[in-house]
């Protein structure tokens, strides 16, 4: 009896213990329900502490939030997230302005007051009216050598600042208002049309880049003169070189497409600004292949721009900058002479082949031919036959000449992989690479700009051509005109 007492009283027990196993499983889940969403709520109450307004304008309380559902709760915090991207966008643009009027204001101004020199050689001290007509008239002019270069970014200032602070004040009216209208987007669309002013910036920055690396190095006035900006503004530059804030126009169109993207990711197509969104990425978007485009052709106007000022002599020697031209590659290739293999300097554009010699350590081109891309050919050497030249002998000196003879063959074969044939009506002429990868590339690329250019000279003839039976075709309607307007004038005379 006391057993089955002990065993009925262990079986309760146990039926009490999975009673309150399952009554606290039951308010776990529960409990971590509540804690999912005491979670969310204070990450969004931490996310409102951010900004001093934030709380007024997009009301995400604990007390408010507790009674709602994770599905209300998940959208309350993607609005919180909308919200987070539209202040950056205000904030960084704060920031980009305040760079803007270092540079246009406290740089130009630097500037102007410590290059400008008077006709006795002395540094004199630019008046405030002449630096009010500076920032509107060209810059340059009011620039020597070496500061010269300072003026082409300088010039574009006031218009990209004068942009961004009608920007910035539009955007901090539409973040105002985005806890009841959630738009934002329709600001960059409505500004899109006026940021190619930045391809321009771009464009000029990447041509005097170089230039000001090489003044920095070369002229102690013109370092001097950054170096002491750089310090009596150390408290705005934030210990950054000029440099590096001159970079800021560059890198702030790819910002407001970064931004607009991750702004575009938590909207939904039936959101209010998911159309303007969509709208001003796009804008956006166009800028900034506009500006690259910019880039690459202040790139290439550069590297045209220093090539021309190590080419000295020849005949045919005539200014390098032309419009539409590109310079495509360049090296050095040894060209086989009458006597001996030669290294020349070889430069290819996108119209012809430069054909330069090096003097005084390779620091200067002397230019012997320009060969034009219109009636050019590139060849690779034809492959000689398996086995010609090969003697066969059961001797012992035989075997020694058809060793040798095996040996110059090879070498032979060896070089012929490494040569290049040019042909053009100037001048024709064999040239060797390096390696085998060298000669291929020289190859593709002559054989692409030659390619181009032909087509390109053909579509002009055709578009000449079109236009020229346009205008035949015009003048003989006019001259029919005239003729029937003559027959009408004889019958009707009296």
């Amino acid at each position: 009896a006391a057993a089955t007492t002990t065993t009925t009283e262990t079986a309760t027990d146990t039926s009490e213990d999975q009673t309150v196993n399952d009554h606290h499983h039951h308010h776990h889940h529960r409990d971590q329900d509540q804690e999912d969403a005491s979670s969310m709520v204070g990450e969004l109450s931490c996310s409102e502490q951010s900004s001093s307004y934030r709380e007024d304008l997009i009301s995400l309380s604990s007390s408010s939030l507790s009674s709602e559902s994770m599905p209300e709760l998940r959208q309350r915090k993607n609005l919180q997230r909308l919200y987070n991207i539209v202040n950056e966008i205000c904030t960084s643009e704060e920031k980009f302005v305040a760079t803007l009027k270092l540079l246009n204001e406290s740089f130009r101004q630097h500037i102007l007051a410590n290059v400008n020199q008077t006709s006795g050689g002395e540094q004199g001290v630019t008046s405030s009216s002449t630096l009010t007509t500076t920032a509107t008239n060209n810059i340059q002019q009011q620039l020597q050598p070496p500061f010269d270069c300072i003026g082409l970014i300088l010039k574009h200032l006031p218009q990209l600042q004068a942009l961004n602070e009608s920007l910035l004040d539009e955007l901090r009216q539409a973040r105002n208002q985005w806890p009841s209208t959630q738009k934002i987007s329709h600001v960059l669309v409505k500004i899109g049309p006026f940021l190619k002013h930045y391809s321009s910036y771009i464009r000029d920055f990447e041509c005097i880049q170089q230039q000001f690396q090489d003044n920095l190095k070369k002229s102690a006035q013109f370092r001097d003169v950054i170096k002491r900006f750089e310090r009596d503004h150390s408290d705005r530059c934030g210990q950054l070189s000029i440099q590096h804030h001159l970079l800021k126009p560059i890198q702030r169109i790819p910002q407001y497409r970064l931004l607009l993207q991750q702004y575009l990711h938590h909207l939904k197509p039936d959101d209010a600004d998911y159309e303007d969104t969509v709208s001003a990425l796009e804008v956006v978007s166009r800028v900034a292949e506009h500006a690259n485009h910019s880039l690459s052709e202040g790139a290439n106007f550069a590297k045209l721009l220093a090539l021309q000022a190590k080419i000295v002599g020849g005949k045919q020697r005539r200014d390098l900058i032309q419009p539409g031209r590109l310079l495509i590659r360049e090296g050095e290739l040894l060209k086989v002479c009458r006597k001996q293999i030669q290294p020349r300097w070889f430069v290819l554009l996108s119209d012809s082949l430069l054909y330069l010699k090096q003097i005084q350590s390779n620091d200067i081109l002397y230019l012997k031919y320009e060969l034009p891309l219109d009636d050019c050919q590139v060849e690779l050497p034809a492959a000689e036959e398996a086995g010609s030249g090969v003697v066969e002998s059961s001797s012992a000196a035989g075997d020694q000449d058809n060793t040798g003879q095996q040996q110059r063959q090879q070498q032979e074969e060896e070089g012929r992989e490494l040569e290049l044939n040019i042909c053009t009506t100037v001048r024709s002429m064999t040239l060797i690479a390096k390696s085998r990868q060298e000669r291929d590339d020289w190859f593709e690329a002559l054989r692409s700009a030659i390619e181009n250019h032909v087509a390109k000279r053909r579509s002009f003839r055709s578009g000449a051509a079109a236009t020229a039976n346009s205008t035949d075709a015009t003048q003989q309607q006019q001259q029919q005109q005239q003729q029937k307007q003559q027959q009408i004038l004889v019958r009707t005379r009296p």
